[in-house]
This record gives structure tokens, C-alpha cells and sequence, in this order.
């Protein structure tokens, strides 16, 4: 305190100028002392220990859950905020987010990516901004810069949804799969005979052994094959909800792969228009894995889809007989080429054509006509899904299993179908 009438005796002698002067030179050297000496404490937290965790593969249009771990190798604490620097095409929650740490401590930071597409990736840095013991500075550190994940189609919800409860909506529909005897049909095992069982089912001879009526119980044959051409063309590119219907038909597709392969059955696929992408038929637990490794990256393209050159490269990868499925929006143009394709398919393999219909097309019908234009319109859409309705006739009058669905209906009926064509012993 006493400096003060010193200072206050020499602005009045020496003059206000020169007081001010030495006062913001004083402050100045003041606060650089400061900064230099928070600047030197705080440089010896120069690298955190920094580890990303991820899942094996992430799954599009979900919530797939991530982890940094922070540890503290210093003996003093450290306050630093966290962020993920994201490639294109990624979200995420939970961050940024400001942690401390004490001497020798670690941190987990919980949170999720959400990325919106499918394919390989890059991922950014983890940027990690370090506070100073004053708070006067900021310490910037990245890390795991050099990380790639595989994004993968998210066909579980599918699953979990459609398939789990196809049974119970089977059943209250009135309608079930049944294992029936007959050419293509494989011998499972020997049972008491049930109501509803025929004569021919009885086995005889084990009949007689047990003193009552034993029946031959038939499973589907297993070891089929069957084939997915999946259209890639521009065709699917309509986009009506959060997913193109090119990724409708890829999750579809999936979720029938996981039936076929649960019930025995080999599965492969061919990509037509687009990238050439074709996997010769594989069963078993690792086909799965096999095939999502190969349509993860896969996308839709404006190429016009040739059915007839698809065909004719299916005929020759793959002689033996199998169910080919083709996933495709049947339209008028090119309804020549797909019918050619069916019919030399069809001398080989038993083919089935599901076809998607857009939504907004039946929403425009439905709507009520208020103006010229609107008219017109309608009257567009109408004969468009009259020539569509005709080409599909065309192709059903060639005895070819055909499911005519909107997206969301898609994965349904492509087990339906599958599996209505392997009890039937068509396979």
C-alpha cells in the first residue's frame, strides 16, 4: 500500500504522460511474465495417451457405439476438451466434451457414430485441445488419424422385425410352410404317426417293429444353390424414404441369404449394371461374412441395367442348377430384354423376378384432382403402371415366380417366396 502515494506523487511531479507509460509498460511485462511462466509449467503435458475403440464394422443409418480412452501419464492434472473430427458423411453424439484428469488417471468418453452411407472410410483425428494451468493457453494434440472402417448394410432391424415374426403373421394369416414329401425332398426321420399324415408316409416295417404306426418325416432337400441378381442399375435410384431402393433390394437380399443359408442351402450373387461384382455360391458360417464383404461397397449407378448380357454371363459363371432371384423394377422399356433373359435362364435354373413399386406413385392415385395439371399428371401415372402391370403379365404367363411389392414389403415376400419354391421341390 505503500507504493501507492509514491506512484501518486510522481504522476503529479513527473506528469500523467510519462505514469501512463511506465503503468502499460509495467502491466504488460507483468502479464508476459505470466503467460511465459504458464506457458513453460504447462508445455510439460506436451502428449496424452490417446486410443479410439470401434466396433469390427459399423452398420449404416444406426447408432454404432465408440469409446476414446484418455490416460494421464503426468503428475499434475489436466484439463483438456475432446472432439472426433469425423470424415464426410458421419455423426455423432456425447462430443465435444471437457474432461479433467488426475495424475495417472484414465478416462473412457462413451458416444456413437452415425454414418449415412455405406462403403470403406477414412476417419478423421482424434483432436484433443489441452487447458493450461491458468487457462491462459490451449495445447492442441491429434491421434488414430490413420484408421478405416468398413460400413456395412444394416439388415438386422430387418431381420429382427420380418423375419423372428413371420411364423406368428404366417399363421394368423392362415398359411404355413410345410415339408412334403416328394421328388426333391429329403428324408429327416421316423416318428409316430400324426393326424394329417398320409398313407404313403407310414412306414411299414417300423410299424410293424413298434406295434403302431410310424411315419417318414421329409425335411427340404438341402445343398440347393441359390443365386441373387441384384439390379444395380439406375433404375433403383428412386429414393422415397431414408433408403433408395437399391438399398431396400440389398437388405432384402440379405436377410433371404440369412434364411437360405440357415435352411442348408448355398448362396451366391451377381451385380448387374455397374461394378462386376459375383460370388460363386458358398454355404455355411463364413458365406455370411463372404457376402456382406462383397456388396458392402455397393452402389447403385445411372447405367441402364441389360438383363439379356447378365443372363448370358450367369449361364456361363454358374452351370449347375440353382434358384436365381432377380431384384429389379420391372418398367415397359426393357421388358423385351428381361423376358429374353428369363426364358434362357429358365432352361437351367429355376428363376423368380421381384420387382419394386414406388410409393409415391399409389400416394399421387390416391390423392383427389383438384387442377388440369394435377389431371394430366394422374393420367400419366395411370397408363405408366398399365404398361408395367402388362410386362409383368408377360412375364408371369412364362410360368416365372413374380413378387410385385413396395420396398418395405420387399424382404417379406423374398422368403416367402424362397421358401414356397424349396417346399415345393421345385428347387
Amino acid at each position: 500500500m505503500s507504493v501507492l502515494p509514491i506512484l501518486a506523487r510522481y504522476a503529479l511531479t513527473a506528469g500523467s504522460a510519462e505514469f501512463v507509460s511506465m503503468a502499460w509498460w509495467g502491466t504488460g511485462i507483468v502479464i508476459l511474465l505470466v503467460l511465459i511462466v504458464d506457458l513453460g509449467f504447462s508445455r510439460t503435458v506436451s502428449q496424452l495417451v490417446i486410443k479410439r475403440q470401434l466396433p469390427g464394422n459399423l452398420s449404416v443409418g444406426v447408432a454404432n457405439a465408440a469409446a476414446v480412452i484418455i490416460e494421464n501419464p503426468y503428475k499434475r492434472q489436466v484439463l483438456c476438451t475432446v472432439a472426433d473430427q469425423l470424415a464426410e458423411g458421419f455423426a455423432t453424439d456425447n462430443l465435444p466434451v471437457t474432461v479433467s484428469l488426475k495424475p495417472g488417471h484414465k478416462r473412457i468418453i462413451h458416444y456413437h457414430l452415425f454414418p449415412n452411407l455405406r462403403g470403406l472410410f477414412p476417419l478423421g483425428s482424434i483432436d484433443i485441445r489441452i487447458t493450461s494451468v491458468l487457462k491462459l493457453w490451449e495445447f492442441r494434440q491429434q491421434a488414430c488419424d490413420d484408421q478405416t472402417v468398413r460400413v456395412y448394410p444394416n439388415f438386422k432391424p430387418v431381420l429382427d422385425n420380418k423375419i423372428l415374426s413371420m411364423e406368428q403373421q404366417l399363421t394368423q394369416m392362415g398359411a404355413h410352410v410345410v415339408q412334403r414329401r416328394g421328388q426333391g425332398l429329403d428324408f429327416h426321420q421316423l416318428r409316430e404317426f400324426q393326424q394329417g399324415d398320409v398313407l404313403r408316409q407310414v412306414d411299414w416295417r417300423a410299424s410293424a417293429r413298434q406295434a403302431k404306426l410310424i411315419s417318414r418325416e421329409y425335411q427340404s432337400e438341402k445343398d440347393q444353390d441359390v443365386i441373387f441378381l441384384l439390379d444395380c442399375g439406375r433404375r433403383m435410384r428412386i429414393k422415397e424414404d431414408d433408403l433408395s431402393h437399391f438399398d431396400h433390394a440389398l437388405n432384402a437380399m440379405l436377410v433371404t441369404a440369412w434364411m437360405a443359408l440357415r435352411q442348408g442351402d448355398a448362396v451366391g450373387m451377381m451385380s448387374v449394371a455397374g461394378a462386376d461384382r459375383w460370388v460363386s455360391p458358398v454355404k455355411g458360417r463364413a458365406a455370411m461374412k463372404l457376402l456382406l464383404n462383397q456388396v458392402y461397397d455397393l452402389h447403385s449407378t445411372t447405367e441402364n441395367s441389360d438383363y439379356l448380357r447378365a443372363a448370358e454371363q450367369l449361364m456361363t459363371r454358374h452351370r449347375k442348377h440353382a434358384l436365381v432371384i432377380l431384384i429389379t423394377n420391372v418398367r415397359d422399356e426393357g421388358a423385351e430384354d428381361l423376358q429374353a433373359a428369363i426364358r434362357l435362364l429358365s432352361g437351367s435354373h429355376q428363376v423368380m423376378v421381384a420387382s419394386l413399386r414406388e410409393v409415391q406413385l399409389d400416394q399421387l392415385l390416391s390423392q383427389s384432382v383438384q387442377s388440369f395439371d394435377q389431371a394430366l399428371a394422374v393420367c400419366g401415372i395411370a397408363r405408366y403402371l398399365q404398361e408395367r402391370q402388362q410386362a409383368l403379365r408377360q412375364l408371369g404367363s412364362t410360368g416365372t415366380t413374380l413378387a410385385d411389392v413396395l420396398p418395405a414389403a420387399l424382404p417379406v415376400a423374398l422368403v416367402n417366396g424362397y421358401l414356397s419354391i424349396k417346399a415345393s421341390g421345385a428347387l
